[in-house]
């Protein structure tokens, strides 16, 4: 079984702060993967980085 397909926004795509104010896209794009891919070291290293992309929607 293939993993789920996600379609990345344009506006996760860059490095600016200006997700809501609060996070890079990339990093919201990097916790949504993680999370898809079950990938729970990749996760937990990016909330301890910075505990608020816990609260991150999309």
């Amino acid at each position: 079984m293939s993993e789920p397909q996600l379609l990345k926004p344009a506006r996760l795509d860059n490095d600016e702060m200006d997700w809501p104010g609060r996070w890079r896209g990339r990093d919201v794009w990097e916790v949504l993967t993680a999370a898809r891919d079950g990938d729970v070291g990749r996760l937990r290293a990016l909330i301890d980085n910075d505990p608020t992309l816990a609260e991150a929607q999309y």
